[in-house]
């Protein structure tokens, strides 16, 4: 409801209602934040480990569910076969197969491939504390593979979906 009220001086004011979380409904989202880099990172790893870029969020209710949307810039060397992006939740890796990730780029066969995937991941923490994602990859064939090549950006956007 919308109460107006005329003043003497001719303004218009109107009284609305505070709408809080509760009355949104499932699915809303809450809040997003963002997060970018464009700080490189390289490994040459047949193991996951950091690219050093990690995001935070706090949820409102250990009901909210996380969705991650991560982007970057990625380089795969000659020969490297595959280069596995994931992300962690702390130490724990969220990939449904870990040995896989969320993001996959392959080399153009005795050529270098540079690629612009985007991965994403519905995560459900089940804490009202601050989680700090963080961004992993690692070399399928042991060759360098580059996170966020030539200075270009990465993001890692975090939205909070109430549940």
């Amino acid at each position: 409801t919308i109460a107006l009220q005329n003043q003497l001086s001719g303004m218009t004011t109107a009284s609305l209602p505070t709408v809080t979380t509760d009355k949104l409904g499932t699915g809303a989202v809450l809040q997003v934040v963002q997060h970018r880099t464009s700080s490189a990172s390289s490994t040459t790893s047949t193991s996951y480990v950091s690219t050093g870029f990690t995001g935070t969020i706090t949820p409102s209710s250990t009901s909210s569910k996380i969705l991650i949307i991560g982007t970057a810039i990625l380089r795969v060397g000659t020969g490297g076969n595959n280069y596995q992006h994931t992300f962690y939740r702390g130490s724990t890796n969220l990939a449904p197969v870990s040995n896989r990730g969320f993001i996959q780029v392959r080399d153009a066969g005795n050529a270098q491939s540079d690629m612009t995937p985007t991965g994403m991941y519905l995560d459900s923490p089940s804490t009202t504390s601050a989680i700090t994602y963080t961004w992993y990859h690692k070399s399928e064939g042991g060759v360098t593979c580059t996170f966020a090549i030539d200075g270009s950006y990465a993001q890692m956007t975090l939205m909070e979906i109430a549940g």
